[in-house]
């Protein structure tokens, strides 16, 4: 989170955390009398923190149905459980606050959404490059148009123009991704990669030295970036 988000990520992460986990513990001491609000205590605060510990290590939250399930727990664990009388469920106030919240939800469903369709015809047109070329651009162009801050699927394209022997457009994709993310080695290395299949071993060279100079410690970039035909060398043996 700090990593994407900066600091103001990683507050709001805190935040939200804090608020379900303070919740958690206090619906476990409030239900200590009733069975029944004791068992769903338990059961969304095993939903939530089930899921926390997992995609603490792994990439769980990316998974929108097994999110919406963590969410589901939490909003159990910090919803009121007091029962609210007939005037105070009909206050413009409550019912402003719960258009709101339908609002969020419908805004947040429509971007995971878009993501994760988005995703889906990333990885479609990766499948398809070596097969089928053509369909992979239509797959990447589809991806784009949801998400175009993704780098995998501006290489996708990239990978697909290639194949069809257009290397202005191949570059071009790929220096697109290198101007939404200028300091991703992996773009760079991407593009000595195509110029050095062209035959263009003074532009491999040039890309292989900015690729090496953003990722200094990898000793493979350090010798494309000296010579770009060791790439070549390696990839035969």
């Amino acid at each position: 989170m700090l990593g994407e988000l900066g600091l103001v990520g990683g507050l709001g992460l805190l935040l939200f955390l804090g608020a379900v986990l303070a919740d958690f513990a206090r619906r476990v001491r409030a239900a200590r009398r009733s069975p029944l609000d004791l068992g769903l205590a338990v059961a969304g605060g095993g939903m939530f923190l089930t899921w926390l510990v997992h995609t603490s290590v792994d990439w769980l939250h990316l998974i929108p149905g097994l999110t919406g399930i963590a969410l589901c727990g939490a909003a159990v664990l910090v919803a009121p459980w007091a029962r609210v009388g007939a005037a105070e469920r009909h206050s413009p106030l409550r019912l402003v606050a719960i258009a709101v919240c339908a609002l969020v939800v419908i805004a947040g469903a429509v971007l995971v959404g878009r993501a994760t369709l988005a995703d889906k015809y990333r990885s479609d047109a990766e499948e398809l490059v070596q097969s089928d070329p053509a369909r992979a651009l239509e797959k990447s162009e589809d991806s784009l148009a949801l998400n175009d801050e993704s780098l995998p699927a501006y290489y996708a394209r990239a990978a697909a123009y290639a194949r069809v022997n257009d290397y202005r457009r191949a570059r071009a994709s790929l220096l697109e991704a290198v101007r939404r993310e200028p300091h991703d080695f992996v773009t760079w290395g991407l593009l000595g990669d195509l110029a050095l299949r062209r035959g263009d071993l003074a532009q491999a060279r040039r890309d292989y030295r900015r690729a090496s100079r953003l990722n200094p410690r990898d000793e493979g970039l350090h010798r494309a970036a000296r010579d770009p035909r060791t790439v070549l060398e390696s990839q035969s043996g």
